[in-house]
């Protein structure tokens, strides 16, 4: 008799362990960095195969007319993949960077008048400017490109 409790306790340990591994791993797959995004980045033409190469998925890049050397990313991946090459691309860029995050897809864009290295995020909560002290890590960028982030 006592064998059966002790088994019982055994599976309900068992049990609450793989339980608690399921919660952990939903957890983690729901951290901000991982939701997929829909994005649209416009950006100097020498920058789009390194910011393609640090989003690590297949993305469109479409010649934008009119505009001379830029060109369009358009695709969608993990937020923390866009967050990572967006700080690490903001230094080569002239001016500063708009983030538009009010709509589905997201949009990436240069602004010549605003300072170097900074980043202006447009969200439906209101508009913040992120001078380039303020979000040194990707993670700091996806809590201001993810509501609840």
């Amino acid at each position: 008799m006592m064998l059966i409790v002790g088994r019982r306790f055994a599976l309900k340990g068992m049990v609450s362990a793989a339980l608690g591994l399921v919660m952990m791993h939903e957890l983690h797959a729901q951290a901000p960095g991982d939701k997929t995004i829909s994005f649209r980045w416009t950006l100097p033409e020498a920058l789009a195969p390194t910011a393609a190469e640090d989003l690590g998925q297949p993305v469109e890049i479409v010649a934008e007319e009119g505009r001379g050397a830029l060109l369009i990313l358009v695709g969608s991946v993990a937020v923390v993949y866009l967050a990572n090459s967006i700080l690490r691309l903001r230094e080569e860029i002239d001016g500063g960077t708009v983030i538009d995050t009010r709509s589905e897809e997201i949009t990436i864009e240069r602004d010549a008048q605003l300072p170097g290295g900074t980043i202006l995020v447009l969200s439906p909560d209101g508009t913040t400017l992120y001078e380039r002290d303020d979000i040194a890590d990707p993670e700091a960028l996806v809590k201001a490109l993810v509501p609840g982030g």
